[in-house]
């Protein structure tokens, strides 16, 4: 989030990578979202995969023991 915020100005006023209105920015926000929930969802989902796994691991083992 705070990289967002960070670069937003630069990118907008400095660079010129966007238009310099409201669509250029609204656009610019929804894209970093966009990938932010992205790439968190997909970490999450992975983890709780992974987390799954361990538990039913887990379970087996105590139950043969």
């Amino acid at each position: 989030m705070f990289g967002g915020s960070v670069f937003l100005p630069i990118t907008t006023y400095c660079m010129y990578w966007m238009p310099h209105n409201f669509w250029g920015i609204a656009g610019y926000i929804a894209i970093f979202f966009f990938i932010y929930f992205f790439i968190w969802f997909s970490q999450y989902f992975a983890m709780k995969k992974r987390i799954q796994e361990f538990n039913n691991k887990v379970k087996s083992d105590s139950v043969n023991n």
